[in-house]
């Protein structure tokens, strides 16, 4: 919504807090990766990397990570 806003009146607050939010979101989501491993690992007793939970955990990460070197070097 920040980022819409920002888009919509061209404050350039906005679209700071945008990017603020955005990278506290991926902070949190990189840091839920080693956990679903550890919980895979204790619950299954073996990971499974071929779950669609954990790959796509991993491509929002990816995705993520991309979509911030991009606003970094733009």
């Amino acid at each position: 919504m920040l980022g819409l806003a920002g888009l919509l009146t061209g404050r350039r607050a906005l679209h700071q807090w945008s990017r603020a939010a955005g990278r506290t979101g991926l902070t949190f989501w990189i840091t839920y990766l080693p956990l679903s491993i550890w919980a895979m690992q204790t619950n299954w007793n073996g990971l499974f990397w071929q779950s669609r939970r954990f790959r796509l955990a991993v491509a929002f990460t990816l995705g993520g990570l991309l979509l911030q070197v991009g606003v970094t070097f733009a």
